[in-house]
């Protein structure tokens, strides 16, 4: 009994700590590769991506950092959590004296190339 109630407890603050994240089925851009994904989590903030990492750390969960699922073969999926950064795509700055730029992890070339035209 104290064991169950040990669980319950440890249950009932995972699911307080937990990311925003879903279930779901991810493939790849061709369609060619799927994966039943427990934990999908894509973070809109900083405070977000934290908490999701820190819940995996917690928790002893791999999370994988995925992309825009084009490979071919599956390699970047992971069953048991895939973390998306494609909300987290601000152009950060631009400093054309320096000639560098500062984007986060989400940022796509076409929306990066728009801003430094």
């Amino acid at each position: 009994a104290a064991l169950a109630a040990l669980e319950v407890a440890l249950w009932a603050s995972s699911q307080a700590y937990a990311p925003d994240a879903e279930e779901q089925t991810v493939s790849n851009w061709s369609g060619t590769q799927h994966v039943d994904c427990a934990r999908y989590a894509q973070p809109e903030s900083i405070e977000a991506l934290e908490k999701a990492v820190e819940w995996a750390h917690t928790y002893r969960r791999r999370i994988r950092p995925v992309g825009s699922a084009l490979s071919p073969n599956g390699a970047a999926f992971n069953p048991e959590g895939m973390l998306s950064l494609a909300m987290l795509d601000d152009v950060v700055r631009v400093d054309p004296s320096a000639m560098t730029v500062t984007v986060r992890a989400g940022a796509r070339v076409l929306e990066l190339v728009e801003k430094l035209r």
